[in-house]
């Protein structure tokens, strides 16, 4: 959109002079230039975002297509400054620009910025499904080393206690007592 209104800009300026030098006709057809390269770099952001959520694809291509259709509009009233007609009156050529810049911040607002919204939206609401998840997760984890740390625990302070009530009897004097701790190991 920048690119639109630095064209109108130029353009307004020569056909009030109703001249162009050498130097004024090169930078408008930069102008033309970055703006082409700005669509180029337009069409395929607009690909790779109908890739990526092909249920906007349409309205994507829908939107891009009105943008082109305006862009062509001020390049080809540029082109005949650059071609050195000056039919048009600067008051004309800035209305007309203007009603094609207008159109591309309506498609913008009404088609452009909506999908970006939902599609942020989306995303966002996945994000929050993944950290739901993830600490779900987490809490199941941490619940079950909690419950593995008090199994270890009351295991080992069971057979602790056993050896040490064992210890009280061996040492009241009572050799029969027999230790049990009901491990299988060594």
């Amino acid at each position: 959109v920048e690119s639109l209104g630095r064209i109108r800009a130029y353009g307004v300026g020569i056909l009030s002079k109703k001249q162009a030098t050498e130097r004024q006709k090169t930078e408008l057809n930069n102008l033309i230039t970055e703006l082409g390269d700005a669509l180029k770099f337009l069409k395929i952001d607009i690909k790779k975002a109908g890739r990526d959520a092909p249920v906007i694809q349409s309205a994507l291509s829908a939107a891009a297509q009105n943008v082109y259709d305006a862009a062509r509009e001020i390049t080809d009233l540029a082109a005949d400054i650059l071609a050195g007609r000056f039919t048009m009156s600067s008051h004309d050529f800035f209305d007309l620009t203007t009603g094609e810049i207008d159109k591309v911040y309506a498609q913008l607002h009404e088609s452009l910025l909506p999908l970006c919204a939902s599609l942020l939206e989306a995303r966002i609401a996945r994000a929050e499904n993944t950290l739901y998840a993830s600490i779900g997760a987490a809490l199941l984890l941490f619940l079950a080393v909690i419950y593995f740390t008090v199994g270890v625990s009351y295991a080992i302070t069971s057979n602790v206690q056993s050896l040490a009530r064992s210890a009280r009897v061996f040492a009241d004097g009572d050799m029969r007592e027999r230790i049990d701790l009901g491990a299988r190991d060594e």
